[in-house]
């Protein structure tokens, strides 16, 4: 038309013929660079193209938006000197119909409500005030920074069985890019516990060959190197379509998921069925070597190392390995005639050469325990003998109980870590509290983490009494520096230690770099400023100023129930201190964990004369005020589940105690403030170490939380919600995971198998008849009557004292904070 081209705008496709075109004749981009922008739109351009441009001075740049909300976002800046063509920013920022809404695990949805001056006739039909929810998830990246990456879309988001996302289209598109083989693919995943591949090759190639099959697996190697572990591929879960089939598809190019899934449904479960061990020793089941070797050999392919640098005691988590490749070893090793049949689970609580072993050679379940129970008491005994080094407090020292209380808060930014965060901060009693947050952009997670739960963020960093520090469980000076150290030392009057680890795979030793030994130091550091010498090792003078600076500190601890869940039945648990054998804890690492540290901190209170508070936190339930209850948890997870399925979980003879998240907050704040008060000329007596059972002093049966869900209409309005044993409902699920519903569909399926042992706990207790079986895991308490003793802490509280049983209002407040946030359907 006799006017220069300044800038192009098409499909994917034709800058990747173009990029293609210059590459193979000349490498001559000027065609492109000289243009003022190459804008790839309708679908993504891969990331090594656009490298590859920008390499060669080609300004790509683009535009987020669909037909129906029109471009609001873009590429900012929109020059040269940007590379980043896919970090885009909001072009409305004032415009409040226009909006990224969290979804959780830092992923972002682009929403728009009517009004919206871009936007399409969205709204016919439906309430005014409902979003468009466009289904693309974005990350913030750098988070605050206002800039938004495109993750792709709802369904394209596989969550594994872990927890862990894969972005399904990016993947895809790496790989197809990256091979002029390769025409389309399909990840798969969702609710697996890894990723798998459909492989569309082109026409001119042979799917059968061996060459194309090697040269699909180094592509797909390649690509792997540039992804997380648990995004990663292995050859075996890789499935080429016969020559000739295809994917299904849009007309943009993009392939249709669900119709895909249903179309090659029986090649994705021989994927899964079959998983192969081919990065592993071959012969598996006859090798002559050792089975330690076998194990170091497999260990090393695993992690791509030496077998030499593969210790006996190093840890699959050491190495990096995670579910994806422990399905392989668990496969391997079964194979061995001296394992047999293991599951991942076993894997998981013995991940080291030395622990297997140990299993092959223990099998009997009350030998494992015995061992267990042996390890704990050294790693009490041994814990004890460091404690026992450190100098105590002079008999004579007493709290100055005059002044405000100073708090240093571990774990600020959890369930349990910002209710004590809104007591704490609206106290009259507390002066400063230091939150502790690991992580960059530290203020803005705190902040986040208090507005997603309900909670009023400006009200609670805005008492001026909030400063949030970085910290380190695994440095000598908590990740601070000597100025802040010695300055939380001297005026920090109370320590709440609420971080803990939440992983339920991992056995007790585990925990003891993060957690345990983490504990040590802590009360290490703030009891004894003596101490201080040994550890920051700075001047005398500074020190002597230091000591006689310091007063006696108290430390709080929250423990769990879960280390008195596998006593006897129908008993009860005083505000005592915990039982010398570690047989009353429930087999967890987490569980056990938490009960060395019971056993460290009454002997800590003994031999330093130090006060310490011992709180034992019961099942934590909703926000009364908010209604916010963390829908990763068990029972939201299980309660979203009756919704789908119509049909609730008997458990007869099952109590509950739950206490809402913000009573059990205001409770800790009143049992540690008053004790504050009382404790003087401390000697390692009653005030010298207190226990507390933090959990709903007046309790109901099960059968009242049933007949709130049927009254409640939590399955719809009409319709009923019949009671089925537990057996029975994980039956439904188990039909549901069959007909190959999501997770996201039906939330129970993340949980099948922990579901699964239950109802096999059950069978198995009602096997052996009366008593427990040794290895109690964390529910098989569900039907048994443990009552926690709460006399002691509601004299203290009047939060604890005054706390109703469970109550249909919270419930009731719950389930509109979960339909609001879409984890139930309204």
């Amino acid at each position: 038309m006799g006017f220069p081209v300044d800038i192009i705008h098409c499909a994917p496709t034709l800058i990747e013929n173009m990029y293609q075109y210059i590459s193979e004749n000349g490498k001559d981009f000027t065609p492109l660079s000289s243009l003022k922008v190459v804008q790839p739109g309708g679908a993504e351009l891969s990331s090594h193209i656009i490298r590859a441009l920008v390499a060669n001075n080609v300004n790509v740049k683009t535009t987020y938006g669909s037909t129906e909300i029109g471009p609001p976002f873009r590429t900012i800046p929109h020059t040269r000197d940007n590379s980043k063509c896919y970090s885009f920013r909001n072009l409305y920022p004032d415009n409040q119909k226009l909006k990224m809404e969290e979804v959780g695990d830092g992923l972002y949805e682009c929403i728009v409500y009517k009004g919206f001056e871009l936007a399409a006739e969205l709204w016919d039909g439906k309430p005014d005030n409902e979003p468009y929810r466009t289904n693309d998830l974005f990350i913030q990246d750098p988070p605050g920074s206002g800039f938004y990456v495109l993750q792709g879309r709802r369904d394209d988001m596989l969550v594994l069985t872990n927890g862990e996302n894969t972005s399904a289209g990016a993947l895809q598109l790496d790989i197809q890019s990256s091979s002029k083989i390769i025409r389309r693919t399909l990840a798969l995943g969702h609710s697996r516990p890894c990723v798998a591949l459909l492989v569309e090759v082109n026409d001119e190639y042979d799917p059968e060959d061996k060459d194309v099959k090697q040269k699909v697996w180094e592509t797909v190697k390649q690509v792997n190197a540039r992804y997380p572990g648990h995004s990663r591929i292995i050859r075996s879960l890789i499935h080429l379509l016969p020559r000739g089939t295809k994917l299904p598809v849009t007309p943009k190019g993009n392939v249709k998921r669900k119709e895909a899934e249903k179309l090659f449904a029986e090649d994705i479960a021989r994927l899964y069925s079959n998983i192969s061990e081919e990065q592993l020793p071959d012969e598996a089941g006859n090798s002559e070597e050792s089975l330690k070797e076998y194990i170091r050999n497999a260990f090393a392919k695993l992690a791509d190392i030496s077998p030499e640098n593969v210790q006996n005691w190093t840890t699959l988590y050491d190495l990096g390995i995670d579910s994806r490749l422990a399905i392989s070893l668990r496969l391997s090793l079964s194979k061995r005639k001296e394992i047999g049949r293991i599951s991942l689970g076993t894997i998981f609580e013995n991940p080291s050469i030395n622990s297997l072993l140990a299993l092959v050679q223990e099998r009997e379940q009350v030998a494992l325990m015995e061992s267990r129970s042996q390890m704990i008491n050294q790693m009490i005994f041994s814990l004890t003998a460091k404690v026992s080094a450190w100098p105590s407090r002079l008999l004579n020292q007493q709290c100055d109980c005059s002044g405000m209380e100073t708090i240093l808060l571990t774990g600020a930014s959890g369930s349990l870590g910002t209710a004590l965060l809104q007591s704490l901060s609206a106290s009259p009693r507390i002066s400063k509290i230091y939150a502790m947050v690991r992580g960059h952009d530290r203020e803005n997670k705190l902040r986040r983490s208090i507005v997603s739960r309900g909670l009023d963020g400006n009200e609670i960093l805005g008492s001026g009494k909030i400063e949030v520090l970085d910290y380190s469980m695994q440095d000598p000076l908590l990740g601070l520096d000597v100025g802040e150290y010695a300055k939380l030392a001297k005026n920090v009057t109370i320590v709440i230690h609420s971080a803990w680890k939440m992983n339920f795979n991992q056995g007790v030793e585990y925990f003891e770099d993060d957690c345990i030994a983490g504990k040590c130091l802590l009360i290490n550091r703030f009891t004894s400023t003596q101490s201080l010498l040994l550890i920051i090792q700075i001047g005398t003078m500074f020190l002597l100023r230091l000591v006689h600076a310091g007063r006696p500190k108290t430390f709080a601890f929250t423990s769990s129930i879960s280390t008195c869940l596998a006593t006897s039945t129908s008993c009860v648990i005083p505000e005592s201190p915990i039982g010398a054998s570690p047989s009353v804890a429930l087999s967890t690492g987490y569980a056990q964990s938490k009960y060395i540290i019971e056993r460290l901190t009454l002997f800590a209170a003994s031999h330093l004369h130090i006060p310490i508070r011992l709180l034992r936190v019961g099942q934590l339930c909703g926000n009364t005020r908010t209604g916010h209850w963390n829908p990763d948890e068990m029972w939201p997870i299980m309660f979203a589940t009756c919704a789908k399925l119509g049909a609730v979980p008997d458990f007869p003879g099952k109590m509950v105690d739950w206490i809402p998240v913000d009573v059990a907050g205001e409770s800790i704040l009143e049992i540690l403030t008053h004790l504050q008060h009382q404790t003087s000329g401390v000697d390692g007596g009653d005030l010298g170490y207190t226990v507390h059972n933090v959990v709903n002093p007046h309790r109901v049966p099960w059968s009242d939380v049933v007949a709130m869900l049927q009254s409640c209409e939590i399955a719809g309005k009409g319709k009923n919600l019949d009671v089925v044993s537990m057996a029975e409902w994980v039956e439904s699920l188990n039909r549901a995971a069959d007909e190959s519903m999501s997770a996201d569909e039906l939330p129970g399926l993340r949980l099948l198998g922990l579901f699964r042992d239950m109802v096999a706990s059950a069978t198995k207790n009602n096997n052996k008849g009366k008593g427990k079986i040794t290895n109690t895991s964390m529910y098989e308490s569900m039907e048994e009557n443990i009552v926690f003793e709460t006399a002691r802490s509601q004299e203290i509280s009047t939060a604890l004292s005054a706390c109703e049983g469970y109550r249909a209002e919270w419930l009731d407040a719950s389930i509109r904070k979960w339909k609001e946030d879409g984890f139930i359907q309204k």
